[in-house]
């Protein structure tokens, strides 16, 4: 017998589905960044809206006029990390003046019939 050891080459067809893995990967596990409009909330989600992970930052406004912030973190919809809490000591200003009398005229046209 020889010294000389067959090497196996690799065919095309499994090129094509080592190059189809590789970008399927790149796609999936590579975020897209979501900018909320709820007081500064930033999302980073996985292709395919979230099924694989989401990551939350939140900075939340809530209803009473305080903000929710920290991290929670989804992986395959299910919450796994969660570390947000709502900020009592600093109240933030809900409404302007201007906002709130356009909603007291609203009320006034609207409830007045």
């Amino acid at each position: 017998m020889s010294d000389f050891v067959a090497k196996k080459s690799i065919s095309k067809k499994e090129i094509v589905i080592l190059i189809l893995l590789a970008l399927m990967a790149v796609f999936i596990f590579f975020p897209r960044r979501h900018t909320l409009k709820d007081g500064g909330t930033v999302s980073y989600e996985s292709c395919f809206s979230g099924v694989v992970y989401t990551i939350e930052q939140r900075h939340r406004l809530q209803d009473d006029g305080y903000y929710e912030n920290g991290i929670v973190i989804y992986i395959a919809g299910i919450e796994v990390y969660n570390d947000s809490s709502i900020d009592y000591s600093v109240p933030a200003e809900t409404r302007s003046p201007e906002v709130e009398s356009l909603n007291a005229e609203i009320d006034r046209t609207v409830y007045s019939s």
